[in-house]
């Protein structure tokens, strides 16, 4: 289950890393 939470916070980093290089 932590596993599972871990790779949601890292899925999130990496869309608003991409959002922000978009802008």
């Amino acid at each position: 289950m932590q596993s599972h939470i871990k790779i949601k916070f890292h899925f999130k980093c990496i869309i608003g890393i991409l959002d922000f290089e978009r802008r």
